[in-house]
């Protein structure tokens, strides 16, 4: 038998949109910050525009997974840019 996922089972993967062409934009921050204050102890994923200038502004959001796709095949050294990436949302949301 297919099985469904219920709507709070689909919340614990919310996509939100950070495909602003300036990253210091708020617009997608602020739906991260809604869906963290909604559920806070539900994931965060951050799919579009995410890279090295804008990670550390979704993850002081609230956000906690980053799909980061441009960024990494753009990447000369894609291992490197992983590290940077991470580093920056881990310091960003020790904030």
């Amino acid at each position: 038998s297919s099985q469904r996922s219920s709507p709070k089972e689909f919340v614990r993967c919310v996509i939100s949109i950070f495909s602003s062409p300036r990253p210091s934009e708020t617009v997608p921050s602020r739906k991260v910050v809604f869906f963290a204050s909604a559920a806070p102890a539900l994931p965060i994923m951050v799919d579009g525009g995410v890279s090295r200038d804008t990670v550390a502004l979704a993850a002081s959001a609230g956000a906690d997974c980053f799909v980061a796709g441009s960024a990494l095949y753009g990447a000369a050294d894609m291992a490197a840019e992983i590290a940077l990436l991470r580093r920056l949302a881990s310091e960003a949301a020790a904030l």
